[in-house]
């Protein structure tokens, strides 16, 4: 009897170590732990695999040796455990690895060492996000806000002559109409380019990005030209010949950078139709840029 009396008290004496103290009292775990010992609170540990639940005091032993710790009680542990991934974070149970990532927090809030990872670009004020990844300028060079409507007056901005770095607008009726003599080929290529009328870091889309942007749309006219993330108005075109303004409302032209011959290649749209197009370089159509 005395025997087993005495094996009982050793079995107690065990468990009560293993799920409570290993070294008593600690000063301090980056918490006011003085406070949550006087309220009673406990913590999850890992110990050697298992998770127990132990009082604040009895954590500075448990650390001692080895053991990881939940402070925030998110389920994660501080260090390298066999209970869980480790928690980056152990005073935030908003932040762990079963955390999904939140952009633009400035937060690793999934604890994968990267900050604000597949958010995408971070835009600055009057640009968007295209359909295809790429920022634009959220409205047409010149213009004063980005459109509301096709027929938005405000969104219009103004018409450039292809290759031209100002508003300025010389008139054409000879071959091969185009106000540069001799004709450039190199002018609007690229952020560098010259004549390039965008602000600093935009340039002028090629013809494939155009098309790229085209083919995105939810439907190829004028609709879907507003209803995509660039929100094309029809702003018209201005005639070469006498630089009249034509078409206002009723057709969308958009230069791109890209020569075809003696002419440029444009993006093209009205209420029933979007394509590209090819066109005499002394016409004054529509400028969009595209960030680099």
């Amino acid at each position: 009897m005395k025997k087993v009396f005495a094996l009982c008290i050793g079995v107690l004496l065990f468990v009560a170590c293993e799920q409570d103290t290993l070294v008593p009292e600690i000063e301090e775990i980056n918490i006011d732990q003085t406070t949550l010992a006087k309220k009673g609170v406990k913590v999850d540990v890992c110990h050697k695999g298992k998770i127990i639940n132990v009082s604040v005091n009895s954590l500075s032993g448990h650390q001692v040796h080895g053991d990881a710790v939940d402070m925030d009680g998110d389920g994660y542990f501080d260090i390298e455990n066999d209970c869980s991934d480790v928690d980056c974070d152990d005073t935030d149970a908003t932040v762990n690895p079963g955390m999904v990532e939140v952009c633009d927090d400035g937060i690793d809030n999934n604890c994968d060492g990267e900050v604000d990872e597949d958010c995408g670009p971070v835009l600055n004020e009057g640009e968007v996000l295209s359909a295809n990844g790429r920022i634009w300028m959220d409205r047409n060079l010149g213009a004063t806000q980005a459109a509301t409507s096709s027929m938005d007056a405000d969104s219009y901005g103004d018409f450039y002559q292809w290759g031209r770095a100002t508003t300025d607008f010389t008139t054409v009726t000879g071959f091969p109409y185009d106000w540069s003599s001799p004709q450039n080929d190199n002018l609007w290529q690229g952020v560098n380019g010259v004549n390039n009328p965008c602000p600093d870091g935009f340039r002028i889309p090629t013809e494939a990005e155009w098309n790229e942007e085209r083919l995105s749309w939810n439907s190829y006219n004028a609709a879907g030209a507003l209803a995509s993330p660039l929100k094309l108005p029809m702003a018209g075109y201005r005639h070469r010949s006498n630089g009249a303004v034509d078409a206002v409302g009723s057709f969308g032209d958009y230069w791109s950078s890209t020569v075809s011959g003696t002419r440029s290649r444009y993006l093209a749209f009205d209420s029933s139709t979007a394509f590209m197009n090819t066109y005499d370089r002394a016409y004054g159509f529509s400028v969009r840029c595209l960030k680099d």
